[in-house]
This record gives structure tokens, sequence and C-alpha cells, in this order.
């Protein structure tokens, strides 16, 4: 309770003169406490650290305060309990969003082919020249995936054309190994390494345009990829968080006294209110086509 009461006055007295330094860096955060207990922060979860004093070690360093993004008040660590605080830079992430049609294929952008059902994406050689499957460093969330850049899963940059893409890692080509069913990472363009993407429903169709002519699958026996006539489906995801959906405003263009509303999935907003003052008053339906839902927005003057 001595402790405490210490800590909180000391708190009191450094908030007043200013002297708590804030680190808002993204940093995980491992705490070792003397009783043996150890405490772990990840830099998602904080929303900032204030040093009273400077940091653990510093001359005249006395605690700190870790603030967490979800609560209100903080969570405070005399120095005097601790035996070692260690810092962490959190991981670097690349997202990417499932496509479910040719037209969103673009050349030059990066991809990932993923198995949903296995959690996982395609990675480095697994054995026998087949693809791994790699669960870690991504996570998978409703046609999104965020990936750990070095998490080991493949990142393909997409070349070619229609009916002869090519899937470039590094400085050589995805290539179905002839005659086999191995997926192969060859150093030039050839037939082997030439594919047709097509989808069906969320799932991609990535044929190799060799005899025979094999999809890419998950093997679910094997627990890797590789290039055969069935399999585990696969889907494949673009880098980025996806495209905008088209905006069908049934009520676009309306112009109401020579004033023109705005067309806008984003809330109106009116500069004006004295000119605007049959725009403060409208109430218009807006439609979202994505998700098939209308809101209806109602701006009023006092």
């Amino acid at each position: 309770m001595m402790k405490k009461t210490l800590f909180v006055a000391l708190l009191g007295l450094m908030t007043i003169a200013n002297a708590m330094a804030a680190d808002t860096d993204p940093v995980n955060m491992t705490i070792t406490l003397k009783n043996g207990n150890i405490v772990q922060y990840s830099a998602s979860d904080m929303d900032s650290v204030r040093f009273v004093g400077g940091r653990f070690g510093e001359s005249g360093a006395i605690g700190m305060k870790i603030y967490l993004t979800d609560q209100s008040e903080s969570i405070d660590y005399l120095y005097s309990q601790i035996t070692k605080v260690t810092y962490t830079e959190p991981a670097t992430t690349t997202t990417f969003t499932r496509i479910t049609s040719a037209d969103q294929l673009e050349t030059g952008k990066r991809y990932i082919i993923v198995c949903e059902n296995k959690s996982g994406a395609m990675g480095g050689t697994y054995e026998n020249n087949y693809r791994a499957l790699v669960t870690s460093g991504i996570t998978l969330n409703d046609g999104t995936a965020i990936v750990e850049d070095d998490s080991g899963v493949s990142y393909f940059t997409l070349g070619g054309s229609e009916g002869r893409y090519t899937f470039k890692e590094g400085n050589d080509y995805l290539a179905n190994s002839s005659s086999s069913t191995y997926l192969v990472m060859i150093t030039s363009v050839n037939s082997t390494a030439q594919w047709s993407v097509s989808f069906e429903n969320n799932n991609v169709v990535i044929m190799n345009n060799q005899s025979p002519r094999y999809n890419i699958y998950y093997y679910q026996d094997g627990g890797y990829f590789r290039a055969f006539s069935t399999g585990v489906a696969v889907q494949l995801y673009k880098e980025g968080t996806g495209g905008s959906s088209t905006d069908n405003n049934v009520n676009a263009n309306w112009n109401i006294a020579g004033m023109s509303i705005p067309q806008s999935k984003a809330d109106p907003t009116f500069t004006n209110q004295s000119t605007d003052d049959y725009a403060w008053r409208l109430e218009y339906p807006h439609i979202n086509t994505a998700s098939g839902n209308q809101r209806v927005v109602k701006a009023v003057s006092t």
C-alpha cells in the first residue's frame, strides 16, 4: 500500500511538472517482474506509454504508465518492481484482398495463393518440389489476408497476359514440372510457367498450359500445394485493400432551387446554411450497392 501511495504521489508531482515523456511509436513490450511473472503487451494493444523520470534503467527513472487502446485508465509499474524491460519492433505486414473475377487481375501487382480451407497460403519449397502451406504469420478474415512480411508466404508478381499469365517470385517463375505434379521455380518463361486464370465462385482456377493441363490445388493428404486434376480449392488474393464499389445513388444529380445536392457515400456537408436552406431540410435515400442497403440522410436547420 505504501509503494502504491508513493507511486501515485510521485506520478501526480511529475504530471504537474510536465515531466512524463510519452512514447507513441508502435513497439511490443515484455516486462519481467521481480516476483517472477512476465507480462507482455503487443504494439496493437497499446495506445501509448508514459515514462516517469525516464525509461527503465535510466538515472532518475521512477516508473511507467501503460495506456491500452480499450481502457480509460493506465496500468502503472514502479521500476523497483521490475527486473527487465524488453522492447521489440512489431512485424511489418502486407494486406491482400481476395479477388473473384478475371477483370480484377492486374499485371505488375503482387498476389498470394491461399487455401482458406486450411487458413494458410503458399510458401516456399516443401519437399519433392511441392510448395509448403504457411499458416503462421498470416491472418485470414472474410476475404482479407494480413501477412507478416517474414512469414515465409510467397509473394508472386503477375506478368504475361490472358491465357499466358506468369507468377514471378524474385527472379524466378512458378512452373509445373513437365509431366508431373511438382511446382518448381524456373529462371525463364516457357510453357510450364504459363497459366490460364479463371474463377469459380470465390475460388481461382490456375491451369497450366502444358499437357496434361493441371490446376493448382492444396493436397489434403500430403499437406502441400501441387498441380493436379483434383484437390482442395485455392483462392487468389491481390495486394491492397480492394477497389471501391460503384455508387448508384438513385437520387443522384438532384437539384433543388438551383442548388446541387452532393452525391457521395459520406454524410452530406453544407458549408453555408443560409444559402443551402433547402438542403438542410432535405431527406433522401442513399443506396450502397456493395451491401444492398439503403440509408436515409436527414439534415435540418435549427
